[in-house]
This record gives C-alpha cells, sequence and structure tokens, in this order.
C-alpha cells in the first residue's frame, strides 16, 4: 500500500497537478507542507517551463504554445 501511495503523489506532481489540489488530495493541512515533503519532486519543473518559454521564443513549440504563451505576456504587460 505504501508503494501505491507514493506512485500517487509521484504521478499527480509529475502531472502538474497544482500544489493545492495535491494538498488537498494528500489531506495536508497546507501546501507548505506538502512542499516540505515532496518539493524535491517540483525541482525539474523550472527546466520543462524555461524550455517551453525558450520554444515560444524561437518559434520550435506548435502553433498553439506560441499563442498561449504571446497571450500570456501580453496579458501580463498590460
Amino acid at each position: 500500500m505504501r508503494i501505491q501511495a507514493s506512485l500517487l503523489k509521484g504521478l499527480l506532481i509529475s502531472q502538474g497537478t497544482p500544489i493545492t489540489t495535491v494538498a488537498g488530495i494528500l489531506g495536508h493541512a497546507s501546501t507548505q507542507m506538502t512542499l516540505n515533503v515532496y518539493g524535491h519532486l517540483y525541482e525539474d519543473e523550472s527546466v520543462k517551463y524555461v524550455d517551453r518559454l525558450g520554444d515560444s521564443i524561437f518559434n520550435t513549440g506548435t502553433d498553439k504554445e506560441r499563442t498561449n504563451v504571446l497571450s500570456v505576456a501580453l496579458k501580463a504587460s498590460n
């Protein structure tokens, strides 16, 4: 059972589940508690998002990805 629980936590995080949702599913009192215990699983996330940004800047992602990044950037600048 413990292996299944660990697998569930890892899968939730690897699928990009928001930390607030993971904390709720695990029954943690706060997202900080979740990050304290499972924060190391989120470290690779920064690489993924930096890669996405680079793909958007250098037009190597899909049209949909570039459009989404551009629309978010434009909203943030307003």
